[in-house]
């Protein structure tokens, strides 16, 4: 049976225990964590045929380029070339639903769920969304290109990924954000755009209340003038759809961002800056909160925040020893569980207990994440998907929360040994409640859906 630490490793770090987890756990949980660490894939085999950004922007967004300027030409058959746009987009929503079941597969099955766990957060964290249609074809490659490489590097490495990469520029509206004194400014083009910039600072390093203000934003939106995505093919010999940086619409002179000027320098300026807001005191204290939120609970300890922060800014930011210090945090390693498990979570929990299959068909488990409000790639803000209980649990979705528990327990309920599940689950960490509930059932399939349902498999 497992300890307590186990499950706390195998629910809080991990997405959810399986046998593979309880087999390797061993006696040293944390050692268990510090091990896929150290064994960390930034390409994992899974995803190596999805397709990568330049194949999508070529292959896909570079043909509705296309499609929407031959519709706008003399002669063009409206109706025709709208059908024609419609046919891509649909084929573009198929791949993005072969991407988020690649991405659910995987996850139910990795033996480092701890770096999945990983990736989703800071996924979440750099939030890029399909609610901008804009994205739909490239939120997979992105999560691939620009996060998973960097969780255990420099989180200005990140950072700078995020930012260069088409996603975000064109999820933000950075792609068409020129400088007013730049040379395509003063020929009437559009003018800056502040999204990006705002985000940045408020989203991704300083925080809400991290000291900036709205002169910051403008300067922060000047600097990233030109920062752009390539639309046409053999420009400059860059890929479509790769980063590209227009001087013509970068906005000249110096700039001011948090008392600090920084000299003209074009696609530098925003290294630069970069580099000095991800060593600030409040990303550092940002990042902290909001790690410690996600791991230990939605109001964290203050001396666990403190720890987090002073290894961040003593490491320079390095995300292994940022990682490493959350690892070790006490106030990380007790019971009982008070996160509540996301509706993505609980799916992923629910698969891997299962040994990756719960005998639903994709399509059924696509339904149900967003029956669920949960669906990967679709968060309704650049803020994310929120951490805080009380967004998940509301009446109506407890009801669909068990919905779920009782799909699961029709297929599952024939070949289930119900002890041995409930010892793989929740080990120790079982509450005599539920122990006494599960046993008292009246069927096995009300046995199996009180399991899934209990608190202790519902939190982590």
């Amino acid at each position: 049976m497992i300890s307590n630490s186990a499950y706390i490793a195998m629910h809080r770090f991990g997405l959810g225990p399986n046998e593979s987890d309880v087999a390797h756990i061993g006696t040293n949980p944390q050692n268990w964590l510090l091990g896929q660490m150290r064994n960390f894939n930034p390409a994992p085999a899974a995803f190596q045929d999805l397709p990568s950004t330049a194949y999508i922007a070529e292959n896909a967004l570079g043909k509705l380029k296309q499609l929407r300027d031959a519709k706008n030409k003399k002669g063009a058959d409206p109706e025709e070339s709208q059908k024609a746009i419609k046919a891509m987009l649909k084929n573009l929503v198929t791949d993005l639903t072969g991407e988020i079941s690649t991405r659910l597969s995987y996850a139910a099955t990795t033996d480092t769920p701890f770096i999945e766990r990983l990736v989703h957060f800071w996924s979440n964290h750099f939030t890029v969304s399909v609610t901008r249609k804009e994205v739909i074809g490239l939120v997979g490659a992105y999560e691939r290109e620009a996060i998973r490489p960097h969780i255990l590097g420099k989180f200005s490495d990140m950072v700078l990924a995020v930012l260069r990469h088409p996603a975000m520029l064109l999820y933000l509206d950075n792609v068409r954000s020129i400088g007013p004194h730049s040379p395509a400014g003063k020929r009437g083009k559009k003018g800056l755009n502040e999204n990006l910039a705002r985000e940045l600072l408020e989203l991704h390093t300083l925080g809400v209340d991290g000291g900036y203000t709205q002169q910051d934003v403008q300067e922060m939106a000047k600097m990233l003038t030109g920062w752009t995505v390539n639309i046409k093919k053999g420009l400059q010999g860059k890929d479509v759809g790769a980063f590209h940086f227009v001087k013509l619409m970068h906005e000249p002179g110096s700039k001011t961002l948090l008392g600090k000027t920084y000299p003209d320098s074009g696609e530098n300026e925003v290294r630069q800056a970069v580099l000095d807001i991800c060593a600030h005191p409040s990303t550092a204290r940002f990042l902290a909160r909001k790690m410690a939120q996600h791991f230990i609970s939605d109001t964290p300890p203050e001396n666990a925040i403190k720890k987090l922060e002073r290894a961040y800014l003593r490491s320079g930011g390095d995300l292994t020893i940022l990682t490493k210090t959350l690892i070790a945090l006490p106030d990380a390693w007790k019971l009982p569980a008070t996160k509540v498990k996301t509706p993505h979570e609980l799916v992923i929990a629910t698969m891997r207990g299962f040994g990756g299959d719960v005998k639903l068909k994709p399509a059924l488990i696509a339904a149900t994440l967003k029956h669920l409000g949960h669906v990967p790639f679709s968060a309704p803000s650049p803020a994310g998907w929120p951490e805080r209980a009380e967004h998940w649990i509301s009446p109506e979705a407890m009801i669909r929360r068990i919905d779920w528990c009782r799909l699961v327990a029709a297929k599952m309920q024939r070949d289930t040994d119900i002890e041995a599940l409930t010892a793989l689950l929740l080990g120790e960490a079982a509450s005599p409640e539920t122990r006494f509930a599960v046993a008292r059932a009246p069927s096995k399939n009300d046995a199996l859906t009180l399991l899934l349902a209990s608190p202790e498999f519902q939190r982590r």
